[in-house]
């Protein structure tokens, strides 16, 4: 069978033409197209091009300046290295990570970290001469270096708490470098560049740049001497007594401005995170992160506006402004103070004097004596919507709206309804109130000033450099709380406290100072601690017209307790400063022989009725911290200690022992006269078993120091003292003999 029978033969040719008619068609497609690319459409696709490879920094503004009130300047900014990554063109992340890990000394894994996204990452700033070159001669791809501005403190540790400090963005963390950050960052800039793989720019392609706009000056109140002089004295208070944490505030009462604010202890703002003290580092190495994070927000945090405490007898002044202001307390008012009230069912509340009662005084005694009975009274007196409303008006339980951040509000009855007659009573001499330091001084100056209620101001000027703008601050006044006459006899109270009361910590020969102290007993725990006070004064000068107002509070302080002579001296002693630095002249005569004229006696170890018996004796007053109620109770420590100097009348601060315990610390016999020895051993109710009246005591037991019962009996035993004046005749002879017989030079 053919079956190629009747068939065509196939036309290969015919295929191969149509073959090479397709590759012609895609060949010129494909030309067409590149022609197209690259003659019409060549700009676009060129400009995509450079697109990919261009980077957009964020130029950072030149911050403004902070200077004090004298226009010293206390933060600026200075150029520094800083380290830029680009991920996406980092070949080797390993090796990058720890290269970088060792120059800059951080962890590897966090830098690895950084290098997970696509976008140009800010690593690290401030870099050192020496960092800058190991990372430029490396010239590892996606690595490059870029100059721009830091912030630099050129004061040190000056107010750290007003300035604050930066975050690594270049933007206020704490202090008015955070409250002001809007006026003081200004606006920033861009730079839009071609970039090499390793970050270069590449010249000659497209660049724009949109310049930043500078950042405003800010000129605060702060004035730097008076400023050093609240660093330099607090710093005295803080290494005598050991306190937890100290403030210091010094303000202009009639309006508000602030003019120095310091804390202890404190940071440095050019390293706040680096540890205070070696102990510190230490212990920070053992922290989570979690730990360290808190550990820095605690020592961030500025005492004077941030924290509360309780404020103790200084509240008295809020009290007692209250009731005369309302017509309840007058110069014919009298109080009674028997030592303890009790009308209060499940409570009983104490003067200091619990053992010695003020008796009947009138309102300014009352006031010297700090009474609490007093103030208890004038408190009900008053009334619990009367007293609720001043507290209000004077700007409690709210912020005061100082220009610094985070402010405290303090705690206060949310209503007069939710006032109990405890609290009512508590109230009145500054416990069961918690306030800021910042609160307590604005009140105390609208106290003073003539009943005007300031916020604190602490910036007066922003300056605009771009325009040499000034725009002033202005003072804000928000309302008046007590009238002039209220005031003015508030001042004298202050001053009368200082001349004759239990605020004498402050006096100063020559001058008018008004003052009142504030010691609180902490509430920890759920109890009250007896060995934790709050101790704090306020002061004011000149007394008649105010011009300073200064308060400080001294948390937790360690060796004694009371606000008189833990804090009044430090106010004390920035007043005088004040007063040296301005060139006031005394207005009060000075009468030399008032001043430290009397030995202060040692009373530790003796019973309480005892201690006070002697220092009434010596002309000293006294006042007991944390009484247990019991008179025979041993005193177990004193402040200012024995042997210093004081002016007659001085306080002296006695705590007393709570076990109640009577047992006395034997004093130092050796070395007295008999006689004297046995005076004393009199005067302090210690039997001796002696009969010898003449001669120096050579041996005693139980030796000083020892805590010995009231019951018991001391033995000494003595060396005549002529026995001593013939050895004393003998011994000069024999050295005068021996000079005699020494040969000549």
């Amino acid at each position: 069978m053919n079956f190629n029978k009747g068939s065509k033969k196939p036309n290969y040719k015919k295929r191969v033409n149509s073959v090479y008619a397709i590759i012609v068609i895609m060949a010129l497609v494909f030309v067409g197209r590149l022609l197209s690319l690259q003659i019409f459409g060549g700009d676009e696709y060129k400009q995509k091009a450079l697109e990919q490879r261009k980077s957009v920094v964020e130029i950072a503004p030149t911050r403004g300046k902070i200077y004090d009130s004298n226009m010293n300047p206390l933060a600026i900014s200075v150029k520094i290295n800083t380290l830029f990554i680009l991920p996406k063109e980092i070949e080797n992340k390993q090796s990058t990570s720890a290269f970088l890990a060792e120059v800059l000394d951080k962890r590897q894994e966090d830098l690895l970290r950084l290098m997970e996204g696509d976008e140009m990452v800010r690593v690290a700033n401030k870099l050192s001469n020496e960092q800058t070159d190991k990372i430029k001669a490396a010239k590892i791809r996606g690595v490059s270096i870029a100059p721009e501005t830091s912030r630099f403190y050129p004061a040190g540790e000056f107010a750290p708490y007003v300035l604050g400090f930066l975050d690594h963005q270049n933007h206020g963390s704490y202090g008015v470098e955070r409250s002001f950050d809007s006026e003081l960052y200004g606006k920033s800039g861009l730079n839009i560049a071609s970039v090499s793989p390793f970050g270069d720019i590449i010249p000659y392609e497209d660049f724009e740049k949109h310049n930043a706009r500078e950042g405003s000056d800010i000129v605060l109140t702060i004035d730097d001497r008076i400023q050093e002089l609240a660093t330099r004295f607090a710093k005295e208070t803080y290494d005598k007594y050991r306190p937890k944490k100290l403030t210091i505030l010094v303000m202009n009462p009639k309006d508000g401005d602030v003019l120095a604010l310091e804390n202890l202890p404190k940071y440095d703002p050019n390293n706040p995170r680096k540890a205070r003290t070696s102990e510190e580092e230490n212990k920070w190495k053992e922290y989570s992160e979690e730990e360290l994070l808190q550990t820095y927000f605690n020592i961030w945090r500025s005492f004077a506006v941030n924290d509360i405490y309780e404020p103790g007898s200084v509240f008295k002044f809020i009290t007692a402004a209250a009731a005369v202001e309302e017509g309840t307390a007058t110069d014919d008012s009298v109080y009674h103070c028997n030592g303890i009230v009790t009308d209060i069912p499940g409570v009983v509340l104490k003067c200091y004097r619990w053992y010695d009662p003020h008796g009947e005084q009138n309102l300014v005694e009352a006031m010297d004596h700090s009474c609490n009975p007093a103030f208890i009274q004038m408190a009900r007196e008053l009334g619990h919507e009367k007293m609720y409303k001043y507290i209000r008006d004077f700007g409690f339980g709210k912020p005061t709206g100082i220009r610094l951040p985070a402010e405290a509000e303090g705690l206060i009855p949310e209503a007069a309804s939710a006032i109990n007659l405890p609290q009512l009573a508590t109230m009145s001499y500054g416990h069961g109130i918690a306030v800021t330091p910042i609160q307590m001084i604005s009140a105390i100056s609208a106290v003073v000033n003539g009943g005007k209620l300031y916020t604190p101001r602490i910036v007066k000027e922003v300056i605009d450099v771009n325009t040499q703008e000034k725009l002033i601050v202005p003072h804000q006044f928000k309302r008046q709380v007590i009238s002039e006459k209220t005031s003015e006899k508030m001042r004298y109270m202050m001053e009368h406290g200082v001349e004759h009361g239990t605020a004498d910590g402050a006096k100063i020969p020559g001058y008018k100072i008004g003052g009142k102290t504030g010691t609180s007993v902490k509430f920890v725990d759920g109890k009250y601690e007896n060995e934790t006070t709050v101790a704090s004064y306020i002061g004011i000068f000149p007394a008649e017209d105010p011009e300073f107002i200064v308060l400080a509070v001294v948390d937790e302080p360690h060796g004694a307790s009371s606000g008189n002579v833990v804090s009044a001296p430090l106010v004390r002693n920035i007043i005088k400063g004040i007063i040296d630095l301005k060139g006031y002249l005394p207005t009060e005569p000075i009468d030399e022989h008032t001043d430290g004229n009397v030995e202060i006696p040692y009373v530790v170890g003796m019973p309480l009725s005892r201690a006070v018996q002697v220092l009434k004796d010596l002309g000293f007053q006294h006042f007991v911290v944390n009484p247990n109620m019991n008179k025979e109770s041993l005193v177990s420590s004193q402040a200012p200690e024995a042997g210093e100097l004081l002016p007659y009348g001085s306080i002296i601060d006695l705590m007393s022992d709570e076990t109640g315990m009577q047992w006395i610390q034997m004093p130092k016999l050796v070395g007295m006269d008999a006689s004297e020895a046995k005076q004393l051993l009199d005067r302090l109710g210690i039997k001796y078993a002696s009969n010898e009246t003449e001669g120096v005591i050579q041996t005693q037991s139980p030796l000083e120091g020892t805590l010995v019962d009231p019951e018991s009996t001391v033995e000494f035993s003595t060396v005549s003292n002529t026995d001593d004046d013939n050895s004393s005749t003998e011994s000069n002879s024999i050295e005068n003999d021996t000079q005699e017989d020494k040969p000549e030079d």
